[in-house]
């Protein structure tokens, strides 16, 4: 699939990858630090303590007031980002893949 634009023609996975990046490059400095601050309290497993607090605040269990709705998602998806942890996979794939 061909997307046209008025000033060029690219194919359609160039224009997502270009549109993901461009998003990820606009984090929110919230979600930088607090993904930043995790990392450097709980290393390797920073991303499991974003990941439940994500799902605390879901369910009622959490409640943060100081931060917008989403928030803890957001965070979780930057700490995978930024320690390599490939969201989705499963312990033996990861493991697999690491070599």
């Amino acid at each position: 699939m061909i997307v046209t634009m008025p000033s060029r023609t690219i194919p359609a996975m160039s224009l997502w990858k270009a549109l993901r990046e461009r998003f990820r490059r606009a984090i929110p400095p919230p979600v930088e630090s607090d993904a930043q601050a995790l990392i450097q309290e709980h290393g390797a497993q920073a991303y499991g303590v974003a990941r439940w607090r994500a799902r605390q605040i879901r369910h009622g269990t959490l409640v943060d007031d100081s931060r917008p709705a989403g928030h803890w998602h957001a965070v979780s998806r930057r700490v995978a980002d930024l320690v390599g942890h490939q969201i989705g996979a499963d312990n033996a794939t990861r493991r697999l893949s690491d070599g």
